[in-house]
C-alpha cells in the first residue's frame, strides 16, 4: 500500500490517527469520515458516503451530522471506502459547505429532525435498501 499525503482523507487518517476537522461555512466545527453500507445493495455493490459530525459550540460532544449522497460503489466494502479515502481535504470541505447550504434551504421543521444526533427509529445504522442519500441518519 502506497503512503498517502495528509492532504487526502486516507493519508490524514493514517498519519494523524484521527479524522480531519473543518470549520463549516456556518462557523461550526465538523469532523469527517467514510460511511460504508453494512450490506450490498440489489446490484451487489456497497455504497460509500462522507459522514460529517457537527460538534457542540463548546466542542465537548457531537450535536448533529450530515451525510453526502453515495459517492462510490464497489463489490467490496473496503474498496468503496478506499475510493473515498483518496479525496483531498479541499474536496471534503467543498462537500461539507454544500451540505450546510442545502440544509439552510430546507424548512425549519425538517432541519430540526435532520440535525438530531440520534439514529432513525429502530436504531438501525444501515441505510434502508442500501440507498445512497445525503440526508441525516
Amino acid at each position: 500500500m502506497a503512503l498517502m499525503s495528509d492532504a487526502t482523507l486516507g493519508g490524514y487518517l493514517d498519519i494523524h490517527s484521527r479524522p480531519p476537522t473543518f470549520e463549516g461555512c456556518d462557523g461550526r466545527s465538523y469532523s469527517v469520515d467514510v460511511w460504508v453500507d453494512q450490506d450490498p445493495g440489489e446490484g451487489g455493490a456497497y455504497g460509500a458516503s462522507l459522514l460529517f459530525v457537527r460538534w457542540a459550540q463548546d466542542g465537548t460532544k457531537p450535536d448533529g451530522h450530515l451525510e453526502t449522497q453515495c459517492l462510490a460503489r464497489a463489490r467490496d466494502a473496503d474498496e468503496a471506502k478506499a475510493a473515498l479515502r483518496t479525496m483531498t481535504l479541499l474536496q471534503l470541505k467543498n462537500h461539507l459547505d454544500r451540505l450546510i447550504e442545502t440544509h439552510r434551504e430546507l424548512p425549519e421543521s425538517v432541519q430540526e429532525t435532520m440535525w438530531s444526533p440520534q439514529r432513525s427509529a429502530g436504531g438501525s445504522s444501515s441505510r434502508a435498501r442500501n440507498e445512497c442519500w445525503w440526508a441525516i441518519l
